[in-house]
């Protein structure tokens, strides 16, 4: 059977609305053909009714079949855009959500004059360190992660982009922090944070293709990171530095209060873009009025 566009992205649509609403299979099925085809949307638009060759059509199939099974279309592809960069992801790595990228852009607006030395905890595919040291002039970054594998993706991704981040196998867990130079005048960090109970509520194209080390904790210990970072930031940030970290959206109470109970400051609880409680920022102690 021959296949244009249309009559395929009708197909996409179909086989995949068990999974995914048809706003989402529509974009899904745009990337796909930008992949196998190297056609951007307008292209999409203007051929949508010429036949695509057969060799063609087959691997746009063999693309469909694997989204059947809930694999991650950036998985598929290899790559996904971030704060308006493109990275390497890979099953080593999670995908960088818009949450998160939400979380950078406000901090780049509001903080970015004053922030100097950067370090990143946990930063799998690098979209955090890479982000803020492309959009906040002459930082010095420092990112680290307990996985070697995702340390060569991130190490991959800065080059790629052309920028400089100093990268560094550690665990978090371990309160040793002999290997950071210096004090730094932000911490920011998206750790583990979803507990082995809520796997029962989280989609398959998570559960099933993500590291699940980035995203599970034990049910009985669902703050053990951030007890880490806690302490680190007391340490290594400067007397008014920032901490930044994403949170479990249903342990916003317990978490703030960890931190402030370690004797941080102005801790402020913002929402994402969904409504839901996502980020605690604060600040090693009150700042000095200017």
């Amino acid at each position: 059977m021959n296949f244009n566009i249309r009559s395929l992205r009708k197909v996409f649509i179909s086989e995949l609305a068990p999974l995914y609403p048809e706003n989402e299979c529509r974009s899904m099925f745009a990337i796909v053909v930008e992949f196998v085809l190297g056609l951007n949307r307008t292209q999409q638009a203007i051929s949508n009714d010429e036949n695509i060759a057969v060799h063609d059509t087959t691997r746009l199939l063999a693309v469909l079949t694997e989204l059947k099974t809930g694999k991650p279309i950036q998985y598929i592809t290899g790559t996904t855009e971030f704060c308006g960069l493109q990275l390497e992801v890979n099953p080593d790595v999670l995908i960088p959500r818009q949450e998160t990228e939400e979380c950078i852009m406000h901090l780049v607006a509001n903080y970015g004059e004053k922030i100097h030395r950067i370090l990143d905890l946990g930063t799998g595919s690098g979209c955090i360190a890479i982000s803020l040291a492309k959009h906040i002039e002459n930082a010095g970054v420092f990112a680290t992660d307990i996985s070697e594998k995702a340390i060569l993706t991130a190490k991959r991704n800065a080059i790629a982009n052309q920028c400089n981040v100093n990268f560094s196998i550690w665990d978090m867990t371990v309160d040793d922090y002999s290997g950071f130079p210096g004090l730094f005048d932000l911490i920011i960090s998206n750790p583990p944070y979803i507990t082995e109970a809520e796997k029962s509520l989280m989609h398959s194209n998570v559960l099933n293709f993500e590291p699940h080390s980035a995203l599970f904790v034990p049910d009985d210990d669902p703050l053990k990171f951030y007890r880490h970072i806690a302490s680190l930031g007391m340490e290594k940030l400067t007397s008014s530095g920032l901490l930044v970290v994403e949170i479990n959206e249903n342990l916003g109470n317990e978490t703030s209060g960890l931190f402030s109970q370690t004797g941080f400051r102005n801790i402020s609880l913002r929402h994402d873009v969904f409504g839901k409680d996502r980020f605690l920022f604060m600040q090693k102690n009150n700042p000095k009025p200017e």
